[in-house]
């Protein structure tokens, strides 16, 4: 027996929570449940599943260039297309470890350890201060530490 949209579990709800992994899983599952019809098949069930494809497809590229954003293995992500690649921000930390973003650049807008700074709160103090670094091109360290409240560059 074939499967159908409802025996998957996959819903618009669903799709709209899921991870840039997991749409792309649920896409493979689609696809196998399909097979089970009729290429040509006018089907209520082949039907929602072609429905479900689209769906998905379509989320899928509009995460890859840049026009909505994902929870990327809880994690939100977002690409912003500039004329030599991507902008990438990608939430990291957890309120108690260093909260904040890193923002990166992609030429294809896959995600990239190219960094061009890194945006959090630091857990160490308790003044509440937020720390911009930044990167040069292919370095791991960063080149400049800057206390956001109060301009200070922890490395000059």
């Amino acid at each position: 027996m074939a499967l159908t949209a409802k025996k998957l579990g996959i819903t618009s709800e669903k799709i709209k929570a899921m991870t840039l992994e997991q749409l792309e899983d649920a896409l493979t599952d689609v696809i196998d449940a399909r097979e089970g019809y009729p290429e040509n098949s006018m089907s209520k069930n082949a039907l929602e599943l072609d429905e479900l494809y689209l769906e998905i497809d379509t989320r899928i590229n509009a995460i890859n260039a840049g026009e909505e954003t994902c929870n990327c293995n809880n994690m939100q992500i977002m690409k912003i297309k500039i004329p030599t690649g991507y902008i990438i921000v990608e939430q990291k930390g957890t309120e108690g470890e260093y909260p904040g973003c890193y923002v990166s650049f992609s030429k294809d807008g896959t995600i990239s350890d190219d960094m061009v700074a890194c945006v959090e709160y630091d857990t160490t103090r308790d003044d509440g201060s937020i720390l911009v670094e930044t990167y040069a091109t292919e370095q791991d360290e960063p080149n400049h530490i800057i206390n956001w409240q109060t301009g200070d560059d922890r490395l000059a």
